[in-house]
């Protein structure tokens, strides 16, 4: 079976996405950790099953006692929110690392990270708030 060009429907699809962050032990990239609590289907949006919702809530509820949320200057003069854990944190403020900021796409196919790390997805995808 061929999965070339293949394309996973996140509005419909019971999935949560979770990407890895990137440290080279110089920057440290964040990656996305977030699902879809709606589907869309013929311009409507709907809802899928209570389990799934439940389910992934209650990951997120448990991620966040886990991480520290700051604001983050970005590109454009714009504010994000990031969640890393505590000894990410700690490296950033004595400058070991340094955050870089990357698209979520492109930093959820970066492996090998030791920590963790949680940005805020767009639109109406449930995130860490």
């Amino acid at each position: 079976m061929s999965y070339r060009n293949r394309w996973v429907d996140t509005f419909n699809s019971h999935l949560r996405e979770v990407g890895r962050c990137f440290t080279d032990g110089k920057i440290l990239r964040s990656a996305r950790f977030w699902y879809e609590p709606r589907t869309f289907r013929g311009g409507a949006f709907g809802t899928k099953p209570e389990e799934f919702v439940g389910w992934a809530t209650s990951i997120f509820q448990k991620t966040k006692k886990l991480l520290r949320r700051r604001p983050v200057p970005s590109d454009g003069g714009r504010v994000r929110t990031e969640w890393f854990s505590a000894e990410a944190w700690e490296a950033v403020a004595k400058d070991i690392w340094r955050l870089c900021s990357l698209s979520p796409n492109m930093a959820f196919n970066r492996t090998r990270a030791h920590v963790p790390s949680f940005s805020r997805a767009s639109g109406a995808a449930r995130r860490l708030t």
